[in-house]
C-alpha cells in the first residue's frame, strides 16, 4: 500500500533529496515558503530538514540508500514509520498557500500606499500605511470623525491603487481623507 510518510533529511538538502526520488519514480513534496534575501524573494523549504514521501513498503527500503536522506518519522514508541493522512497533507499545503499570499502582499505595500482592511473586524475600511514592520503594517484609519491607527497583518490588506477620497465632504485641513495638522 502506497502511504504518504514525514522524512527527515539532512537540513538545507529538502529540493536535492526531492530530485534523487524523482528519479527513483518516488513522490515527494517539499512544502514551500518565500524568505526575503535583498530585494528578491527565494523559494526554501517550509519545513527546514524535513519533506513529505508517498512511498510503499518496497519503497521504505530504497529510501535509506538515497544521498542526504536521513529517516522516515515514527509514533512514539512505535518501530514503524508512521503514515502522515491526506487531511494533514491538505492542511500543509494550505498553509504554505497562506504563506505565498501573505509574502505576496507583503511585496507591494510601502509607507504612504492607500489600502483596505480586508480580514479584520474593521472591513472595508480605507486607510493609509504609515509604517511596514516585521510584516506587520501600520494603517492610518479616519472613522467616525476621529483619526486612529491600527496594526494588521499584511494579509489582512488589500492595496488600493487610487487615493483616498471623501466626495468633497473634508475638512480644508484634511487630504486624501487624512487630516494634514501636526
Amino acid at each position: 500500500m502506497i502511504e504518504w510518510y514525514a522524512a527527515a533529511c539532512f537540513p538545507g538538502e529538502e529540493f536535492s533529496v526531492k530530485r534523487r526520488l524523482v528519479r527513483l519514480g518516488i513522490e515527494s513534496y517539499v512544502p514551500i515558503a518565500h524568505k526575503r534575501k535583498k530585494s528578491v524573494s527565494v523559494p526554501v523549504a517550509m519545513l527546514h530538514g524535513y519533506l513529505f514521501v508517498k512511498a510503499s513498503t518496497e519503497d521504505i527500503a530504497v529510501l535509506k540508500s538515497v544521498q542526504d536522506f536521513s529517516h522516515l518519522l515514527r509514533a512514539p514508541g512505535s518501530e514503524f514509520p508512521t503514515p502522515v493522512g491526506q487531511e494533514s497533507i491538505r492542511a500543509v499545503m494550505a498553509c504554505e498557500q497562506y504563506l505565498a499570499m501573505s509574502a505576496s502582499a507583503g511585496l507591494s505595500v510601502q509607507p504612504g500606499d492607500f489600502v483596505e482592511l480586508i480580514g479584520t473586524a474593521l472591513k472595508g475600511h480605507k486607510g493609509k500605511v504609515m509604517s511596514v514592520q516585521n510584516k506587520r503594517i501600520t494603517v492610518l484609519l479616519q472613522t467616525l470623525g476621529s483619526i486612529g491607527s491600527v496594526i494588521v497583518p499584511v494579509s489582512d490588506l488589500e492595496r488600493l491603487h487610487e487615493p483616498i477620497t471623501n466626495h468633497g465632504s473634508e475638512p480644508s485641513n484634511v487630504r486624501g481623507g487624512f487630516s494634514t495638522d501636526s
